[in-house]
Formats: C-alpha cells, structure tokens, sequence
C-alpha cells in the first residue's frame, strides 16, 4: 500500500465486511494520514463547518456546550477539525482499535470506543456505554463510503441521538450513484426516524471528487 490513491480505492472493494474493514485498517492505519492528506482530502474540515453551523442556527447552543458522537472517528481528523472550531466535549467510536488508538494521541476525544460495527442491525449491536448517553450531533465523515457502510446504517446512528438532535453525514458522489441513498433516506423520514433532512451538495471532500452533506433532524 505505498501508492495513496491505491489505499483508498482497495478500501473500497471491501464489500462492507467487517473482518476484511477491520483487517485493512490495521494494517493502513500507520500511513493513513499521509495517505489522505496526499488526495487532499478536506473533508474533515468541511464537517466541522456543517456542524457549527448547526449548532448555531438550529441546536441554539455554543460548541462548548454540545455534545456530540464521532461516529467512524478513524484517526481523529475530524475531532481535530471540531477542537478547532470551538467544540470541546466530543466522543468517539470506530470499528478499527487501530485507528482508535492514533486518534485517542489527539487527545481531542473524551471517549474512544472500538470494535463497534454500525453495519449491524440496531438489535444486533450489543449494550455498550453508549446507550445511556444522548448526543446533540452524530458526524459521520468518510464512513458512508464504497465498500463501508450501507445506506441503513443511518437507523443505527438514530439509536444514540437525543430528542430534535442531529445526525450530519457525507457521502462521496461515486457512493451515491451505486447506492440508493435518497430511497433510504425517504424511508426514514416516512417511518418519522428523522423530521427533515437537508442536503449541501457538491461541496469539497477530496481531491478527486465532491461530496453531498445531509444533516438529518432526529425525530423522536
């Protein structure tokens, strides 16, 4: 794995299986960083603009007071981005302990969990100390990817949302043209798992192509 593009794309011939994800970053998650930061990749920053803004125009709240959940925290690229545009009580979850571990080094978590598979079934994911806790907004950056998660996973994020919260998501245009992304997410809006949901759309995430952002009101 010494060619960045190369990286990235093989992740995304991984079918979503969690042993084949759970392996490759293993192994990827010492030269990650340098990999993405060579396909200049913003998303991160990107989602921590999405998400003050957010918290301003609809939580009423200041970064400092809300809590939010990382969800696929990877090395911490994203917590970074929101310790620096003012949120500080922030917590974070990945499959890979490998990437949990680089990203704990960031010191911009208060919590890091791992092994958490959202591609599981809300019924099939078991108690952890996440379901005491309600979060303001869930990020989830560069996880609803090719060869990651499904478009349903979005009903296992509801699960870990306070009342009128916020789910906040990017999926890369390749994503949306190979899953049935806007299906899904009718879906849920129709079985009222989220009240409204708003799309930013063809903003930057990497060098090669843009991103939607969808921010999702959770409706509980």
């Amino acid at each position: 794995m010494n060619n960045p593009h190369a990286s990235i794309h093989s992740s995304h011939l991984l079918n979503g299986n969690s042993g084949k994800l759970k392996d490759y970053y293993k192994r990827w998650a010492i030269r990650y960083e340098k990999d993405v930061k060579n396909e200049h990749y913003s998303g991160p920053g990107v989602m921590a603009s999405i998400t003050y803004m957010t918290c301003l125009s609809f939580l009423e709240k200041s970064p400092e007071q809300t809590r939010i959940l990382d969800a696929g925290c990877g090395t911490g690229l994203v917590g970074t981005a929101l310790v620096n545009s003012g949120f500080k009580n922030i917590d974070g979850l990945d499959l890979s302990e490998e990437m949990g571990k680089i990203a704990a080094q960031t010191k911009s978590y208060k919590n890091i969990w791992t092994d958490i598979d959202l591609s599981k079934e809300m019924s099939h994911i078991p108690p952890s100390p996440l379901d005491h806790i309600s979060y303001d907004i869930i990020v989830c950056c560069g996880v609803f990817t090719l060869g990651h998660l499904e478009p349903t996973a979005l009903s296992t994020l509801h699960r870990f949302v306070a009342k009128d919260g916020f789910i906040i998501v990017s999926t890369r245009k390749s994503y949306l043209e190979q899953h049935d992304f806007e299906r899904t997410t009718e879906g849920l809006l129709q079985q009222r798992y989220f009240s409204s949901a708003i799309c930013i759309p063809n903003a930057r995430y990497i060098g090669e192509e843009r991103a939607h952002y969808w921010i999702f009101q959770v409706d509980k």
